[in-house]
């Protein structure tokens, strides 16, 4: 995996602070149901992934056989996890993450059930990107 050194920039995105400029601006600032402090959570993520991970948009369009949707739904269901109460049903769970994981097991890093669901988000979010540079014909 090829990554690329970053620097915090100036207006870095911090996880207390409005990432508007991530999911568009107008969404955010918008009234009603899209201030959610679930959505800020996720793009503050992906701005993380950004600057500390060293992730690029040339390094998701890498990812191009559904790695990134696949491991955003391994950590979705590990989210399932603390609510499901049967032995059997936990087990294939398990199993099923373990399946469909599509990197090494070293880059698989549970943590909460919220922080999991905010790491899904940031991975939906950045496959979205990809196809939507893939349709406009980008290098996706």
């Amino acid at each position: 995996m090829t990554r690329k050194q970053t620097t915090p920039h100036a207006g870095a995105v911090k996880p207390d602070e409005r990432p508007g400029a991530l999911a568009g601006g107008d969404l955010l600032d918008a009234p009603g149901p899209f201030q959610s402090t679930g959505i800020q959570s996720i793009a503050a993520e992906r701005q993380r992934q950004f600057e500390k991970e060293g992730w690029t948009p040339e390094h998701d369009d890498t990812h191009s056989n559904g790695e990134m949707a696949g491991a955003a739904a391994c950590y979705a269901m590990q989210a399932t996890l603390d609510g499901i109460e049967r032995n059997d049903l936990i087990q294939t769970v398990r199993s099923a993450i373990r399946n469909l994981w599509p990197w090494a097991n070293h880059w698989w890093k549970p943590k909460t059930r919220r922080a999991d669901l905010v790491r899904a988000g940031a991975l939906i979010a950045a496959e979205i990107d990809r196809l939507d540079r893939l349709e406009k014909g980008g290098d996706a």
